[in-house]
């Protein structure tokens, strides 16, 4: 009974995900705006970190990178041919 539920729920959920995406990217943009206009750090650790947003961006840069290492290298790593479990031996 409660698994039907949830099942319905989620895909009720599912119809909506572009309002969700819209959502989380709207409260993102309101992270990074108040980390810009409202939020100074008083004692930063490194000269770096006194920037407006740079957090924000460093989270950007560095998911990008795992992103296209993940893309580029472990793909190839753990990618095998579609046909190589069924060889003959």
């Amino acid at each position: 009974m409660i698994g039907e539920r949830l099942g319905n729920w989620l895909s009720w959920q599912r119809l909506r995900a572009k309002a969700w995406g819209r959502l989380a990217l709207a409260f993102l943009a309101l992270l990074v705006a108040s980390n810009l206009l409202l939020l100074h750090p008083h004692h930063p650790h490194f000269s770096l970190e006194a920037i407006p947003g740079f957090w924000a961006g460093f989270g950007l840069f560095f998911a990008l990178a795992m992103i296209l290492v993940l893309k580029k290298v472990v793909a190839h790593i753990i990618g095998v041919s579609e046909d190589f479990h069924d060889r003959s031996k």
